[in-house]
């Protein structure tokens, strides 16, 4: 969910030009799926899209405020399109898809999935490694359960 009063970082929420893949690191053939709960209009926090540009593969990026961008010389020549969408449609894409979201709305709610192929050899060599932490290890507690495991299991499905 972005909403206007609650952002607290907009480096962390308004992504730039960028590829799932460099944060997430699942399988190669990693798909996202991402669907808004009312419609996406140029008002509120949508997301635009580079079409065909999974297909560059992996681009070099750069340091931002959100972790990394996609170098912009790379992509300078592209086109990104706004994607408007109604209440239920879901948009799957390739962990390699650059795009970003928007600093112009309101407020914005959506869920978003990963999808990752576990027949994928690398993947299964990596032990099937997650980027994300488990909120139970980042939320604060009053006693120690905020302290990540000291074994990193946290990082691996089970």
């Amino acid at each position: 969910m972005v909403a206007k009063d609650l952002i607290v970082d907009a480096s962390k929420v308004f992504t730039p030009p960028h590829q799932d893949v460099v944060l997430t690191k699942g399988s190669v053939g990693q798909v996202v799926t991402w669907i808004p709960l009312h419609d996406i209009q140029l008002d509120n926090y949508g997301i635009s899209a580079i079409a065909g540009s999974h297909k560059l593969g992996l681009l070099e990026t750069q340091h931002s405020g959100f972790g990394h961008t996609v170098k912009s010389v790379l992509i300078s020549n592209l086109t990104s399109e706004y994607l408007t969408l109604k209440f239920g449609d879901a948009v799957i894409f390739s962990q390699y898809l650059v795009h970003h979201t928007h600093t112009i709305g309101g407020f914005r709610m959506a869920l978003s999935f990963r999808f990752n192929d576990m027949s994928d050899v690398d993947w299964i060599d990596r032990s099937y490694f997650v980027s994300f932490e488990r909120v139970a290890v980042t939320t604060k507690f009053d006693d120690n359960r905020d302290q990540p495991p000291t074994d990193n299991s946290h990082y691996f499905l089970k």
